[in-house]
C-alpha cells in the first residue's frame, strides 16, 4: 500500500472526486463530517490539517487529521462529531503503518466510527450517536412519538400557541446567511458554557472562523445550514448544522432563555425535521452524548468509540501511561473532584 501525506489545503480535484465516490458508496460515511468539504473548511482556518492518501491496487482511502508534533487528532478537534478513515466498508488498513506514514506516534479520538476495524484494539469507551430516521416521513415520525406520549411532542403545540400569543406568529428560516444570527447564536452558546462550567470551544478564534466558513459552503454534496426560529420579530432560537444529500447533522443549538418556558429549542428542532423531510433528507443525526430529548426522540443509534492508537515510542508510552491514569481516576471515587478541577483549569486556560 502506498501512503502519501498532503496538507489539507493542497488535496487536488482528482482526490476530491475519489473521496466523494468512496463516501457515496459507504453508508457509514454519510455524515457531513466525512465530506471533503468539512476537512477543507477546517484547513482554511488551521495550518495543521493533513490528509493521508492510501492507494492500493486501484482502491483509495483518505485519513484526515490534525497534527501537533507527533500527536494526531481528528480534523475539527472538539467540534468534530464523527471521525474515521474515508474508506470502503471492507477495507483493511494497518493502523501502525498509517501512523508511521503520517509521522505520528499517537492518534487520539472520541467520536470514531466503532465499526472501523483498524482502530478497534484502541477503543476504550463506546457511546451512541442518536439518529432520527425520516424514511417514512415527518408526519409518521411525529404521530409515532405522540402515540408514545413523548412530552416534547405532546406539549409542542401548546408552547407554540403561548409564545405566539406573547410575541407574534412563529416563522422558521431553514437557512440564512445573516451574520447577526451567528453572533447571537454564539452569545447564547458561550453563555451556556459559562453557566454550566463547560470549556468554551469558541474561545479560540479558529473555531469561530470555522462557523462562518461552513455557512459559506453551499453545494449539492455539502451545505452549511444556519436555521432560525422567530416569534414575531424576535429571534428565539438558532442552530448551525451541516447536511449532505441524505443526512442533516444537528450541531450547534442555542436559544433565548428569556423565553425558555416555551421550549424554543424543541420547536426549532421540530421545524428542522419537517423541513428535512420536505427536501428528501432521510436521516437527522442528533449527535453523541446523552440528553433526555435525544433518548425520547431518536429512532436509532450509530455506535461511536473513544480511545487512541499508538506505535512503539517514548511519546506513545507516556501517552499510554497518562490515559491509564485518566481511566483509573474515571473509575475511582475521585472522578467528581478531578472533573471539577479539570473544568476549572480548562476555563482558566481558555479565558486567561
Amino acid at each position: 500500500m502506498k501512503i502519501s501525506v498532503v496538507q489539507g489545503e493542497d488535496i487536488d480535484a482528482g482526490h476530491i472526486g475519489s473521496w466523494r465516490r468512496v463516501q457515496a458508496e459507504n453508508p457509514l460515511l454519510a455524515s457531513p463530517f466525512f465530506a471533503p468539504e468539512f476537512t477543507q473548511a477546517v484547513a482554511d482556518v488551521r495550518d495543521d490539517v493533513r490528509v493521508a492518501v492510501l492507494e492500493d491496487h486501484g482502491s483509495v482511502a483518505f485519513f484526515p487529521h490534525q497534527r501537533n508534533g507527533v500527536h494526531g487528532r481528528p480534523v475539527g478537534g472538539p467540534l468534530s462529531d464523527y471521525q474515521g478513515i474515508i474508506a470502503r466498508d471492507d477495507a483493511w488498513i494497518d493502523p501502525k503503518a498509517l501512523l508511521r506514514a503520517c509521522k505520528l506516534h499517537v492518534f487520539e479520538y472520541d467520536h470514531l466510527l466503532a465499526a472501523q476495524r483498524a482502530f478497534v484494539p484502541g477503543h476504550r469507551h463506546y457511546g451512541p450517536s442518536y439518529v432520527i430516521s425520516l424514511e417514512s416521513g415527518y408526519d409518521a415520525f411525529f404521530q409515532a412519538k405522540k402515540a408514545a406520549h413523548v412530552m416534547e411532542i405532546r406539549t409542542a403545540g401548546r408552547h407554540q400557541r403561548a409564545m405566539e400569543n406573547e410575541l407574534g406568529p412563529l416563522r422558521f428560516v431553514p437557512h440564512s446567511t445573516d451574520p447577526a444570527i451567528v453572533e447571537q447564536l454564539l452569545r447564547w452558546k458561550r453563555q451556556q458554557y459559562r453557566d454550566t462550567q463547560v470549556a468554551d470551544v469558541f474561545a479560540v478564534p479558529w473555531s469561530r472562523r470555522l462557523l462562518y466558513r461552513i455557512i459559506e459552503s453551499q453545494a449539492p454534496s455539502f451545505s452549511g445550514m444556519l436555521s432560525a426560529l422567530y416569534a414575531g420579530d424576535t429571534l428565539v432560537a438558532a442552530h448551525l448544522g451541516m447536511r449532505t444529500p441524505s443526512v442533516w447533522h444537528y450541531w450547534i443549538l442555542a436559544y433565548d432563555h428569556a423565553h425558555g418556558r416555551y421550549s424554543p429549542g424543541t420547536l426549532l428542532l421540530l421545524e428542522m425535521l419537517r423541513h428535512a423531510d420536505s427536501v428528501g433528507i432521510a436521516q437527522f443525526d442528533l449527535g453523541k452524548g446523552y440528553a433526555p430529548y435525544k433518548e425520547k426522540l431518536h429512532t436509532g443509534t450509530i455506535p461511536l468509540a473513544e480511545g487512541f492508537c499508538e506505535r512503539p515510542s517514548l511519546t506513545g508510552a507516556l501517552h499510554h501511561a497518562r490515559m491509564r491514569a485518566k481511566e483509573w481516576i474515571r473509575q475511582s471515587s475521585l472522578h467528581p473532584v478531578a472533573r471539577t478541577l479539570a473544568r476549572r483549569l480548562e476555563k482558566r486556560l481558555n479565558h486567561g
